[in-house]
């Protein structure tokens, strides 16, 4: 009969719940005195949202969320504010969708954009127009009748992208288009180049005098290699258009929240208690099982701010049953070293404070033909219920 009811109750509490609406914590960016909120830490396990002021020129804002003293790595999180059309507002919104941990420190950076003037686009477009042929011009040479690289295709490839990116490290715009890197054209354009002759016959026209005098030869030919040297240094500037033709923003302003902390979080104990049932031996026809109230504690295996349902609500559950058991005989069996029995096992939160258990329970025969404590230990399955009560130890920073 116990049995039946217990898998009664069993049945009964098992369900979902449903999960919590995101709620944002309001962050107030103070750019003179580089806090947040007058100086109070950043809310953890939350997600926020960044306000701040910003001049009437601004119209991006980046934001990055780096683990203190980490700045040169990759960040953590990342976002962007953009100005819409006709918003004349001095102010900045963001969300921050990516939650802080507690007691812990954080760089952030805040990047302000304006749109560049005509003449400052001018200016970038020459200044990387100049780098790419200049880098060209030192890559190929003539050898009298024939074009070479001085390295390989490859690696001039890679050089001319991060000639483009790094000029354009400190600009975004409107419609996020970046250099993708040189087209496969350009590749093409300068395998084709690399090891090609230079003939006279395609030279002479370039030439003021036609003759065959090897001084307007040689001259024709050094004109005709610088002639399809050029061809590629246009095609080069003409991908990078791609980018410079957009709505330009420069990155006026860079402002650093350095080792910035965060709210403490509680550390908690989960008890439970609650009824378990142990398997002792037989078949389904036979079934010879015991069962008894147990206390225990839980360790959970996930943050709920952090991890999934799942793993939120799963523990790993250790403690001992009240009272010793009885086999169908009436032998007593209890567990080894401590006299009671005890188990190891997986738990799972059915409820905000049932949880449902299984798991090993280590017991000990107490019969006189049990010689030795190795022959007297047995591991047996069980399954439980309890009740879950968490207990704030008040460790840790004492931050608010």
């Amino acid at each position: 009969m116990k049995l039946q009811i217990f898998i009664a109750f069993l049945l009964f509490t098992i369900c979902a719940y449903s999960p919590s609406l995101a709620q944002y914590e309001a962050v107030v960016f103070d750019y003179q005195h580089a806090y947040f909120n007058n100086g109070q830490p950043l809310k953890a396990e939350s997600y926020l949202l960044f306000s701040g002021a910003i001049r009437s020129q601004v119209e991006r804002v980046e934001i990055a969320i780096y683990k203190a003293r980490t700045k040169h790595e990759k960040p953590l999180y990342n976002n962007i504010w953009k100005r819409m059309y006709g918003n004349v507002e001095g102010t900045f919104s963001m969300t921050c969708n990516y939650k802080l941990r507690g007691n812990t420190e954080y760089d952030i950076v805040f990047d302000y954009f304006r749109s560049l003037t005509d003449i400052e686009k001018e200016k970038l477009k020459t200044s990387i127009q100049e780098a790419l042929d200049s880098y060209l011009q030192e890559a190929f040479y003539s050898s009298g009748r024939k074009i070479k690289l001085l390295v390989s295709k490859k690696l001039v490839i890679n050089d001319l992208n991060k000639i483009v990116n790094s000029a354009l490290e400190n600009y975004r715009n409107d419609n996020e288009v970046v250099f993708q890197g040189f087209s496969d054209i350009i590749k093409r354009s300068l395998k084709n180049l690399s090891g090609r002759r230079l003939r006279d016959s395609e030279a002479a026209h370039l030439n003021d005098d036609n003759s065959n005098r090897k001084e307007n030869k040689m001259e024709g030919r050094a004109k005709l290699y610088e002639k399809r040297l050029d061809d590629i240094k246009k095609l080069t500037i003409k991908e990078v258009e791609q980018v410079l033709n957009t709505h330009l923003l420069i990155k006026d302003d860079t402002r650093h929240v350095s080792d910035y902390p965060t709210t403490s979080t509680i550390h908690l104990l989960s008890v439970n208690a609650g009824y378990g049932a142990v398997y002792l031996e037989g078949n389904t026809q036979d079934i010879a099982y015991a069962a008894s109230p147990y206390v225990g504690l839980s360790f959970p295996l996930g943050n709920s701010a952090f991890s999934s349902r799942f793993w939120t609500n799963s523990a790993i559950s250790i403690g001992g049953f009240v009272n010793n058991f009885r086999d169908k005989n009436g032998n007593d069996i209890s567990g080894p070293i401590f006299g009671r029995p005890y188990y190891l096992g997986y738990g799972y939160r059915l409820f905000r404070f049932v949880r449902f258990n299984a798991g090993a329970v280590f017991l000990e025969d107490k019969l006189p033909s049990s010689a030795t404590l190795l022959n007297a230990v047995q591991i047996k399955p069980f399954v439980g219920i309890s009740a879950e009560i968490n207990l704030w130890l008040g460790l840790g920073d004492k931050r608010r």
